[in-house]
C-alpha cells in the first residue's frame, strides 16, 4: 500500500497499452451492436469505465515476495478478464487473469 503512488501510473499506462495492443482484435470479433464493449480509446480516464475491480492477491508461497496481481472484469471479454502482476511496485504483466492464476 505505500507504494500506491508510485504503481498507479505505472498501472495506468500498462492496462491502457494492453486496451490498445488488443482493441482491434476484439473489434473484429463483435457484432457491430456490440462494438460499444470495445470503444476506441485515448486514455485511460476512458478505459476505466470498461474495468472493474475484482481482487487483490497478495503474494503467497508461489510467487517471490513482493508480488501482488490485481484482477478486473471488463466489458471486452468477461470470461477472461484482466490480470496485472505487479512486482515491487512495478508493473511486470498485463493480460488475461489467468497470468496471475
Amino acid at each position: 500500500m505505500h507504494d500506491q503512488d508510485t504503481l498507479q501510473p505505472h498501472l495506468q499506462k500498462e492496462l491502457l497499452a494492453y486496451y490498445q495492443s488488443i482493441v482491434g482484435e476484439y473489434r473484429e470479433m463483435f457484432f457491430p451492436e456490440f462494438l460499444n464493449r470495445v470503444p476506441l480509446l485515448t486514455t485511460y480516464h476512458e478505459l476505466a469505465d470498461l474495468l472493474q475491480p475484482q481482487t487483490l492477491i497478495i503474494h503467497d508461497d508461489v510467487w517471490p515476495k513482493g508480488e501482488a496481481a490485481l484482477l478486473f472484469s471488463c466489458s471486452w471479454d468477461p470470461e477472461h478478464g484482466v490480470g496485472v502482476r505487479t512486482s515491487n511496485a512495478k508493473v511486470v504483466e498485463v493480460g488475461p487473469q489467468d497470468i496471475c492464476l
